[in-house]
């Protein structure tokens, strides 16, 4: 089962105390630890899907929900890592009343969410429109970070589609019924914009509602692209690029729903048209379709099991070890998943290769006789809260494994794919099955290409291999690949006005997340609650509760245990959630040692590449070249204070070298790789202290967001 083509709207849920809709003002999620206490627990339960984040970052994000009492579509959409604001940002949603049939009655919403300056690197990103918001920080600078919420967007368009003849759009005043705003946050080395939508399914557009008697005519059309666009203005010519995020995507041709111009000519806005559309259902209630099989603590939750069921990066690579490699996984739906088993598999650590890195050289763990594990599957039960199921695989190393993976690098990236022996009946004779069976796996692969390390300075290799990427993408016969290094500050999150008040009455689990989550590398993933790391009394300030925080409950708290704090969406990620500064990250290093005896930062370098001559024209004839994302690495460094150094006075710096690669601005790097080659890529970490003076960025607080597509080294031991 995939979900690659088909997303379900079901009604939304809220959480106890607040059972609203999203609040339609722009933001969706934290970009990184500490950026804000603000929460958003409308898309409870509705379906998510991310891209790329192989580091454990996704780049973009798309969440939505169906009000429950309302005819209302809520979409989300995350842009994360953009290298400068411009007015070449946009999210394109197009929507169509009867799938598979364009007709008059298709919409589609153009959302140009940024403000053009400069090529994007002096804009600060959404309109600084009025009335402030409670939640803008800094909005025009210039302390940092720089953060405008509840905004406008640059630019709006919304289109009807012609009858065959003219332009395939028509571009037509704003409709009743739809509604978007924008926001934007720039730290002072990262930036990232968001984009919420809210479209009525009755007026401008009629959507069906699904039944699953007759599904063919009760789903809809759905498309969406998120296009982060930047200049280069290294060399003194502006190089304008931009990276598409579509939906919906196919794992075999990963670029096909790209928006591009045809070769030689120029396709203006209102030309724009999707290739392949996707099937959206808006669902009435009753079981939830996006619900099941997932990872806990997503990349986090696969590795190499210590002696205290702890899961790490650490596996020993000599003849006649036993590793002990583990998935962690979660049953969220209320049916037991049948014959599950789990496939254990390991490349280089780095670029792979491969649209989102689907296609690097993984060899497979132990032998076919145990390898997938276990061989005749488990039945994985509805998971309480805090639990999970372990699959496990004992891979006892060789003569023949020292040989066989001799020939990698040190440090690989492991990689589980999930599937079930189970037999599954065909639907009755002359009954089409629905879009979405019952519970299944929602996240059915994820990845470790997260690096953990202590330091003052490290030097590491990463591959950048590409002989998957695609030979009809070369540019004067190599491949034009783009690196960029994004490093954030990891900070301890606050708990919000709200886990305060219900922490005081006792209710300490808030269990609110996306029911589903779609990634093109796992294709179905969802963000699944672990037990929070435990936190002092002493460090808890007294709390009183603010009757105006608990306005209409709608049902009785129900007791949950085991207590604990669970931050939404992010609250599996520890280094969103401010928790890896306790974590261990070397043996050796006391994981109880206050978080302020530690400086933490997450920095991660992701990759693009060109797609040959491929471009697309925006209003007023200006063409971008089309670029793909291509996959990340990622890693936690943690540096030990010592006297005199705070967390505010140290900050790393994360350089890379390579053959081809050369500097195209702060932080981005431009190269050549050959078809079929592979280089090494250099990365030197480094601590360095930073005097605090007027106009000088202390620390960059760069963002993070929750693993989608997960992957992390393992460690070789010394032997």
């Amino acid at each position: 089962m995939t979900l690659y083509n088909q997303m379900p709207f079901p009604p939304h849920q809220g959480i106890p105390y607040d059972y609203a809709p999203p609040l339609l003002d722009g933001f969706i999620e934290p970009n990184y630890a500490g950026e804000t206490t603000q929460l958003e627990p409308g898309y409870t339960s509705g379906p998510r899907f991310a891209f790329g984040g192989s580091s454990g970052v996704p780049m973009a994000v798309f969440q939505g929900i169906k009000h429950n009492s309302a005819g209302t579509l809520y979409l989300g959409f995350i842009a994360r890592y953009d290298p400068g604001f411009d007015g070449k940002d946009f999210v394109m949603v197009v929507l169509q009343p009867t799938f598979g049939a364009p007709s008059p009655a298709d919409r589609r919403i153009d959302i140009y969410p940024n403000l053009d300056a400069g090529g994007g690197t002096t804009s600060a990103g959404a309109p600084t429109s009025m009335p402030p918001d409670a939640n803008d920080v800094n909005p025009t600078g210039p302390g940092l970070p720089q953060i405008r919420t509840n905004k406008e967007p640059a630019a709006a368009v919304y289109y009807e589609r012609n009858a065959p003849g003219g332009d395939v759009w028509n571009a037509v005043a704003k409709p009743a019924g739809v509604d978007h705003k924008v926001r934007s946050v720039f730290d002072g080395v990262n930036r990232y914009w968001s984009v919420e939508i809210e479209i009525g399914t009755t007026g401008w557009i009629n959507l069906p509602t699904y039944s699953g008697a007759s599904p063919s005519t009760t789903t809809f059309g759905f498309y969406f692209n998120i296009g982060v666009g930047w200049t280069d203005l290294s060399t003194g010519t502006a190089i304008p690029y931009v990276v598409q995020y579509p939906w919906p995507y196919d794992p075999s041709s990963p670029t096909s729903n790209f928006l591009a111009d045809p070769a030689g000519a120029s396709i203006a806005p209102e030309n724009w048209d999707p290739t392949t559309y996707g099937q959206g259902y808006i669902t009435s209630g009753g079981a939830n379709p996006a619900q099941g099989i997932t990872f806990v603590n997503d990349s986090l939750g696969i590795g190499v099991l210590d002696g205290g069921g702890n899961i790490t990066g650490n596996a020993t690579f000599h003849a006649g070890h036993q590793n002990k490699m583990v998935a962690r996984l979660q049953n969220t739906s209320p049916n037991t998943v049948p014959k599950v088993r789990a496939r254990f598999r390991i490349a280089d650590f780095g670029i792979s290769g491969g649209l989102y890195s689907h296609n690097a050289d993984w060899a497979d763990l132990a032998d076919p006789t145990t390898n997938p594990a276990p061989n005749a599957g488990v039945d994985i039960p509805t998971t309480p809260v805090g639990g999970h199921q372990d699959i496990e695989l004992d891979w006892t190393l060789t003569v023949a494994d020292q040989t066989k993976f001799a020939s990698l690098q040190s440090d690989q990236c492991l990689w589980v794919q999930l599937d079930t022996v189970a037999t599954v009946p065909p639907p009755p004779a002359g009954q089409p099955a629905p879009p979405i069976t019952s519970a299944a796996f929602v996240e059915d692969s994820v990845r470790r290409n997260l690096w953990f390390t202590n330091m003052s300075t490290v030097v590491h290799k990463a591959a950048l291999d590409a002989s998957h990427l695609g030979l009809e993408h070369l540019l004067e016969q190599t491949h034009q690949v783009i690196l960029q290094v994004a490093t954030s500050a990891v900070k301890a999150v606050q708990q919000t006005p709200v886990e305060r008040a219900l922490k005081e009455i006792g209710i300490e689990h808030i269990s609110f997340r996306p029911a589903m989550q779609i990634s093109p590398v796992s294709p179905l993933r969802v963000a699944a609650p672990i037990v929070a790391q435990p936190v002092s009394p002493k460090l808890m300030e007294p709390v009183r509760i603010d009757p105006k925080l608990i306005e209409q409950p709608v049902a009785p708290a129900q007791p949950v245990a085991p207590k604990e704090i669970v931050k939404p969406y992010l609250a599996e990620n520890s280094i969103i959630n401010g928790t890896i500064d306790r974590a261990v990250i070397v043996p050796g290093i006391n994981p109880k040692l206050p978080p302020a005896k530690f400086a933490t930062w997450f920095t991660v370098v992701n990759a693009y590449q060109v797609l040959g001559n491929r471009t697309l024209t925006y209003k007023g004839g200006t063409k971008a070249h089309v670029a793909a994302y291509v996959g990340s690495y990622g890693y936690v460094a943690q540096h030990a204070l010592k006297l005199a150094e705070t967390v505010d006075n140290v900050q790393l710096v994360h350089q890379l070298a390579g053959p081809t690669l050369k500097s195209a601005g702060p932080n981005m790097f431009v190269g050549t790789v050959a078809p079929n080659a592979r280089i090494d890529i250099t990365n030197t970490l480094r601590t360095v202290s930073v005097s605090k003076l007027p106009m000088v960025i202390a620390k960059p607080i760069a963002a993070i967001s929750k693993p989608f597509v997960a992957i992390a080294n393992l460690v070789r031991k010394p032997a």
